[in-house]
């Protein structure tokens, strides 16, 4: 699914967010701070989560995995909406 024309996640910027608020007729800032928190709040949820359920988890590789990624692509949402465009 594309968001405001940009199909790849990490490269949608401030700008896509605005364009999809317009087309989904949904305000613009509401978007674009609700996007924000998901952000700034979703790496140490995920940290929670693998915490609480380190006895499943064991010694699987696969959480500092997903961790990694999840935090490079939620630092990278952030420094897209703080540029503007």
């Amino acid at each position: 699914m594309a968001i405001g024309g940009e199909r790849r996640f990490g490269k949608i910027s401030r700008r896509h967010w605005d364009r999809f608020a317009g087309a989904a007729s949904i305000d613009a800032d509401w978007v674009i701070a609700t996007v924000r928190e998901i952000a700034e709040r979703l790496p140490a949820a995920l940290e929670t989560v693998f915490t609480a359920e380190s006895m499943a988890i064991g010694s699987s590789a696969l959480p500092e995995r997903l961790y990694s990624e999840v935090k490079r692509l939620s630092d990278v949402t952030l420094t897209l909406l703080d540029r503007g465009h």
